[in-house]
């Protein structure tokens, strides 16, 4: 019974953000620590969907809680969603476009971050396998693009608390 329940608890469900500076023109990303599952890995902030959060949302809080980040965010646009071969699990990933580089105040989940260019993102070993999809998908590499070209976007995202 008791496995059960904790089942029943865990979403299926997760988001996360790849994070762009728009100034410079370079991506964030998270080096994830020993205690997580694909540990060693360079990949996105985030984490598992909570009861009744939006998607985007629970992207955003996860970005804020794993970097301390609180300044405004200028736009979040869907990027990219992976489905587990068994359909079992899904991972929305969303850009997070801020308007300049930042120190994050990592948590345990986080051993490292980097601010890369696009270069040295396609570059990078130990990407998490995540992150590789993401990167191979024709549709994420064409909103990446348009960040490129316009990183204000169509529609603002408030600071979320």
């Amino acid at each position: 019974m008791k496995i059960l329940i904790r089942n029943l608890s865990q979403s299926k469900e997760g988001a996360g953000c790849l994070v762009y500076c728009s100034a410079t023109d370079r991506f964030l990303i998270a080096f994830r620590s020993r205690l997580v599952d694909s540990p060693h890995t360079y990949s996105v902030f985030g984490g598992l969907v909570e009861f009744n959060e939006t998607l985007s949302r629970a992207a955003i809080r996860e970005f804020r809680e794993e970097c301390g980040y609180e300044d405004e965010i200028q736009d979040v646009r869907l990027l990219y969603k992976y489905v587990s071969d068994s359909s079992e699990f899904v991972y929305t990933t969303f850009l997070a476009i801020v308007d300049s580089e930042f120190e994050p105040h990592l948590n345990w989940e986080t051993e490292r971050t980097e601010w890369v260019t696009r270069k040295q993102l396609g570059a990078k070993q130990n990407l998490h396998y995540g992150l590789k999809a993401l990167l191979n998908d024709y549709g994420a590499k064409r909103v990446l693009m348009e960040a490129r070209r316009d990183p204000a976007g169509i529609e603002k995202v408030r600071k979320a608390k």
